[in-house]
């Protein structure tokens, strides 16, 4: 009996003394397990023929080691290179930079904005000017968060290719041309590359991450064939430009923990 109250004794003493203390702070900038909703544009490059997308993504991310970890996820756009209805699986591996705390940026803050007026008060300069560079420090500091990644990208497009007539006139008269995308192949594989600038502030964080995009299958061709006139000296052989260079700029909010 008395080693029974003497256990149950010990028990709530030990658990009297867990609960005292304090639970650790939580620190965004050690935080690795990340989920994370982003949308965006994704729009092709040297292409004047094709549209842009407008891209969503969700994603979560995951330390492996030190400042490395990897990222999985599945994004969704409108339209890849002027073809409707693309879904992809982002996989990357992520290198995190070392920052500081939330905290210590809106002190930096602080002072570098109470330091920038006190030098374009010094030189003289309008509010506007004094406004601007307190906005860009800011936003400069608050942004240090950042992290680079790369990696490939799987996907499919379901849409098809697309056309359309232009006309333009000359001084000989109208010509038309047929334009538009030929779409070759509708699984698609990218070599990305980008990154990822963060203010974190506790558990939630606000990201903005452009990126580049290579197509390692090749999927989307531009043509341009002219319809009208033909003659001998203006065949119709159509002007065909593989287009395998993509970017996108996303701006979301992410979960930590």
């Amino acid at each position: 009996m008395k080693r029974t109250i003497l256990f149950f004794a010990a028990c709530f003493a030990a658990a009297s003394i867990a609960s005292a203390q304090e639970k650790p702070v939580f620190n965004p900038d050690l935080a690795w397990n990340t989920l994370r909703a982003e949308v965006g544009v994704q729009f092709p490059l040297g292409s004047e023929v094709a549209e842009n997308g407008l891209q969503y993504s969700l994603s979560y991310t995951k330390r492996i080691f030190g400042h490395w970890g990897w990222r999985a996820g599945a994004t969704y756009a409108d339209k890849n290179t002027s073809v409707r209805n693309y879904v992809g699986v982002p996989l990357a591996a992520v290198y995190r930079f070392n920052t500081v705390s939330y905290g210590q940026r809106v002190r930096d803050v602080a002072v570098t904005s109470a330091h920038q007026v006190a030098w374009d008060s010094a030189m003289g300069y309008g509010s506007d000017k004094m406004t601007r560079d307190v906005l860009s420090n800011a936003l400069f500091i608050l942004f240090r968060g950042f992290e680079a990644f790369a990696g490939v990208t799987p996907g499919y497009v379901f849409g098809d290719g697309t056309s359309t007539r232009e006309t333009y006139y000359t001084g000989s008269g109208p010509e038309t041309y047929d334009v538009g995308i030929q779409l070759n192949c509708r699984f698609t594989l990218t070599a990305d590359a980008g990154c990822s600038f963060n203010i974190p502030i506790r558990h939630i964080s606000l990201n903005f991450s452009p990126a580049v995009h290579y197509l390692l299958t090749n999927n989307f061709t531009e043509y341009r064939q002219k319809i009208e006139p033909i003659t001998a000296s203006s065949p119709s052989q159509p002007t065909l430009r593989p287009l395998r260079w993509q970017a996108s700029i996303m701006a979301g909010i992410s979960y930590m923990f």
